[in-house]
């Protein structure tokens, strides 16, 4: 066999070379083992306990740093949900023990509408606010206007928990004045939900849209959002699960929804 080229090396890194040929037979060696099933594989211990600096970057990248309050702005909204409307938590204050997200007891009837989205924020627009919120002594609080650039950023990331949750403000925010958009979110949120991707708005949307459905009038489809809720409910929904009260709010307006639908 004739060489295009001359190879040239110097003997000093001789050593170097073969050390480094050795090691990638042994890796071929390993791999061809490996596939043949004579070997098992096992978890790196070095993977397993990472420098601290990924640690961290996991830790910031990987988990809600940040909540915010959120609530339909309409009739019957109470003052105490408006004034805690758009307020920041961070991660740590929301974990506290004894948290309480609104100073005051909600006072709308039919019960309080808050609820809390929270983001991972490793975003342009989400970076800012955590930074306001790191240097914030009290918890910030957003205005209509913020509230609505920061839902506005839905549309710019890619598919993820910080996309549902911003779905979910977005949609609280339209149910006084586009309560058809709000409606196509709700559905939304739910039908990912139930297709696999794990988040934890599936039950507020299954509230909020029997609720929806119900004030314009449209009682049967609300009635079949309840059914819906409670077979699904009942069937178990994973990670997050509706709790008691959330249950028992469904299944008295299954029974109002057929009260009323029997009168017509």
């Amino acid at each position: 066999m004739t060489w295009l080229f001359p190879i040239q090396y110097h003997t000093e890194f001789l050593p170097y070379l073969l050390g480094v040929l050795g090691l990638l037979m042994t890796w071929e060696l390993h791999d061809i083992e490996l596939r043949a099933g004579r070997i098992k594989p096992r978890g790196s211990r070095a993977i397993s306990h990472g420098s601290r600096a990924i640690r961290q970057w996991v830790r910031s990248h990987g988990s809600v740093r940040m909540y915010i309050i959120a609530t339909p702005i309409d009739k019957n909204t109470c003052e105490s949900c408006r004034q805690a409307r758009g307020k920041v938590f961070s991660s740590v204050e929301r974990n506290r023990k004894g948290f309480r997200p609104i100073s005051t007891l909600c006072k709308n009837p039919a019960g309080c509408r808050c609820e809390l989205v929270g983001l991972i924020g490793n975003w342009p627009t989400a970076e800012r606010l955590s930074k306001t919120l790191q240097e914030s002594e009290e918890p910030p609080i957003l205005s209509d206007s913020e509230m609505i650039q920061l839902a506005a950023s839905a549309g710019s990331l890619p598919s993820g928990a910080d996309r549902l949750g911003l779905y979910l403000l977005e949609a609280l925010q339209s149910e006084g004045i586009n309560p058809n958009f709000a409606m196509s979110r709700y559905r939304s949120l739910i039908c990912q939900g139930l297709e696999g991707i794990q988040h934890p708005y599936v039950v507020a949307s299954y509230l909020r849209l029997s609720d929806l459905l119900e004030r314009s009038g449209n009682l049967t489809a609300a009635l079949n959002i309840v059914d819906e809720f409670l077979t699904v409910a009942k069937a178990g929904l994973a990670l997050y699960p509706p709790t008691r009260l959330q249950s028992k709010v469904m299944t008295i307006r299954r029974w109002r929804l057929l009260k009323l639908l029997k009168t017509r």
